[in-house]
């Protein structure tokens, strides 16, 4: 796999922990859809968004992505959102209640 930048330090949000330690599995989710944000592929979002995120990376400031959760994990919210700040080297992953379609 070939990442575009890096994802620095990587912090979950509590609900992200909660899930995970409920759900172990959701980690592999996680992990997957972590893979595809540095890749370049920013997921379920508007043509908008995506397009700051490449804006984002060309400038080396930040970079966003939402991916609508898969069937198995659905009844645990809507999204899994990831932010990565490339100047300081820190992403976080966090839940969406709000599908960002």
């Amino acid at each position: 796999m070939s990442s575009l930048f890096e994802l620095g330090v990587i912090h979950y949000t509590h609900p992200v922990i909660v899930i995970v330690s409920v759900s172990p599995s959701f980690l592999e989710y996680i992990e997957f859809v972590l893979g595809m944000h540095l890749q370049g592929h920013w997921g379920d979002v508007t043509e908008a968004a995506s397009t700051l995120s490449d804006f984002g990376l060309l400038t080396g400031t930040s970079v966003s992505s939402a991916y609508d959760l898969v069937e198995e994990f659905e009844p645990l919210g809507d999204a899994v959102i990831i932010v990565t700040d490339l100047l300081l080297s820190v992403t976080v992953v966090s839940m969406s209640t709000a599908i960002r379609k």
